[in-house]
């Protein structure tokens, strides 16, 4: 049996966490792989290790973050450092080890081992950066050095933000796009009336709830949502919009913000917030259009293809990821990224076309079952890990 650690940057359930345990659990399931996943605390995806038996370990894993230049943060990074890599060191001896998988960019730990210690290293990327200049540069100094034998992308953006200007990198480059599971269990029709009726009393049949899933935050592009939504709903009062997720720990004064906001345009009881929850599928069966405005390019962009495989149109910002899981005018419409108008527009003019919202839906769910089946994801990763397999 090989091998392989995984190191993760949080111990959540969002878009990386998500296929991180897709991807150990189907090598675990499907080829001679024992995945062993490092990550610093207790949390959602440790819950969901425990249920596949899936080893796991607490350690450092060295995160680097816009805010890290703090006297205290940077000696915090440098004590864990040593700590991470003896910790790791011990691991991979026992464990007899052949490949480290790091699955972010913001995770340093297995870099800093591989400089210390000769081994294969897997970097995935999930990140698209443009500043501050000093981690791309940097970045860029570590993707073209020995310290990593292989980059995995998980979209063409983000492979273009590393590879594009540097031929040493490209070498090194695979796409593989991430995978979700297709045999999901759908929730009947009757219980999803009844959810709708719950989170929004007093509806009817013509009303259009439009919906976000995921992260509570201004880089989601929450805010222009909220925005765009009290415009739509005055030519159309029956309108509802849903939002499902939670803050970042630490911001929750972001959705504070967006509750007073949602207070000031009067529009509380069109407005729903439902805390973060594991399965959300149910949820993406009770909302109507899925609007994905995300300010910042998406690396890939999960909940699309989420919203997609149940049958659900995506209206989604035009950069990043999304831009190449929405087929425009077939699967959804992508606007100008932060362009309140066009985000309106979109919004107004597929709300009022149920056959269009129904068109968008089956094309989109049949996108998923062609190009985002999660067999295709680990069959692909698997390829590249066992080729640094004894």
């Amino acid at each position: 049996m090989h091998k392989i650690i995984f190191i993760n940057q949080s111990s959540e359930l969002y878009g990386s966490d998500k296929t991180l345990l897709d991807l150990v659990v189907g090598l675990k399931n499907n080829y001679a792989i024992e995945p062993i996943v490092i990550i610093e605390k207790n949390g959602l995806l440790v819950e969901e290790l425990d249920k596949h038996n899936i080893k796991y370990h607490f350690i450092p894993v060295l995160k680097l973050h816009k805010k890290m230049f703090s006297f205290n943060y940077l000696y915090q990074l440098a004590v864990n450092s040593f700590k991470g890599v003896h910790q790791l060191r011990k691991i991979v001896k026992e464990e007899n080890v052949e490949v480290i998988y790091s699955n972010a960019f913001t995770v340093m730990l297995g870099v800093l081992y591989s400089f210390f210690y000769k081994t294969n290293h897997i970097w995935h990327c999930h990140e698209i950066i443009n500043s501050p200049k000093l981690f791309v540069k940097i970045y860029h100094l570590l993707l073209s050095s020995r310290l990593i034998n292989k980059v995995i992308f998980n979209s063409k953006s983000t492979m273009n933000c590393w590879a594009k200007d540097s031929p040493i990198i490209q070498k090194k480059s695979e796409l593989v796009y991430n995978g979700i599971y297709l045999d999901i269990v759908l929730t009947s029709p009757e219980e999803i009336t009844k959810l709708r009726s719950t989170l929004f009393p007093m509806i009817d049949n013509d009303t259009i709830i439009y919906g976000n899933i995921g992260r509570i935050s201004d880089r989601k592009g929450i805010e222009i949502l909220i925005d765009a939504f009290y415009q739509v709903q005055k030519t159309k009062p029956n309108a509802r919009l849903l939002f499902v997720g939670s803050p970042t720990p630490g911001k929750e004064d972001f959705l504070t913000e967006m509750e007073e906001k949602i207070m000031k345009y009067k529009i509380t009881d069109k407005v729903k917030f439902v805390s973060f929850v594991k399965n959300v599928f149910p949820y993406w069966e009770a909302i109507d259009i899925a609007v994905i405005p995300s300010k910042e390019p998406e690396p890939f962009g999960l909940v699309a293809i989420e919203a997609m495989l149940v049958k659900k149109p995506v209206i989604a910002a035009d950069h990043g990821g999304l831009s190449e899981i929405v087929i425009d005018h077939e699967t959804g419409i992508k606007f100008e990224p932060n362009n309140l108008d066009k985000l309106v527009l979109a919004m107004t003019n597929l709300g009022k076309d149920k056959a269009l919202v129904e068109e968008y839906g089956n094309n989109g769910n049949k996108r998923v079952k062609e190009t985002f089946d999660v067999k295709w994801y680990v069959e692909n990763i698997a390829k590249i890990c066992q080729n640094y397999l004894k």
